[in-house]
């Protein structure tokens, strides 16, 4: 909010404030709009609509085909925006994400949606991150959320068995239920793979420095 003068960055920041939930000052930086800017009219509506709004179910219905019909006419934040205003934020990062905004659906995931809601968006970023071939950001995402099953199954499909076996390894610890076919498939890639190293192991720890 530093830049007062700058029209373009207000209505940026009146964007954020919205879909953060902070009404209030959304609607003073709208007021704030100067006399003579020919945004003044609208930016007078749009305080009104914010300071106004209401949740009954009326209200709500003509809001939300509003916004679709925005978002249906490449208006996409505009569209989002009002979703925010009547609770649909998990409508709101559903659009931004069909629309391949995925930085975006996140962020507002994360500022605003209650845990279950956020992470139904992470898990469905991180399946497009596979599909992408991005499996090992993939399996940060899901390790961020604690989806401690997926990541050791996508940790085995990368290859990655030592880091599956030590995950299941401390998983045991914590006593954390893995699924059985899971745990099986874990553990016998892990015994295999120790074995086959075992050799290459003795051998290392023999060698000697060349003088």
């Amino acid at each position: 909010e530093w830049k007062r003068g700058d029209y373009k960055h207000t209505q940026k920041v009146v964007e954020r404030l919205i879909l953060l939930g902070e009404m209030d000052r959304a609607v003073q930086l709208l007021l704030e709009t100067d006399l003579d800017n020919s945004h003044y009219y609208t930016d007078g509506i749009k305080a009104c609509l914010v300071a106004t709004i209401q949740s009954t179910g009326a209200a709500q219905s003509t809001i939300k085909l509003v916004a679709t019909n925005l978002i249906a006419n490449g208006k996409i934040w505009e569209g989002v925006q009002l979703l925010c205003l009547i609770g649909k934020g998990l409508d709101g990062c559903r659009y931004l994400s069909s629309y391949g905004l995925w930085e975006s659906a996140v962020w507002l995931a994360k500022s605003t949606l209650p845990p279950p809601e956020t992470l139904e968006v992470l898990k469905k970023w991180a399946d497009h991150l596979i599909g992408l071939g991005e499996k090992e950001m993939a399996t940060l995402v899901l390790l961020s959320q604690g989806q401690l099953g997926r990541v050791l199954e996508l940790l085995l499909t990368q290859g990655h068995v030592v880091k599956a076996g030590l995950l299941l390894l401390a998983l045991q610890d914590i006593k954390y239920s893995v699924d059985k076919s899971l745990f099986s498939a874990v553990q016998a890639r892990f015994c295999e793979h120790t074995r086959i190293c075992e050799p290459l192991a003795e051998a290392m720890a023999k060698l000697q420095p060349v003088c």
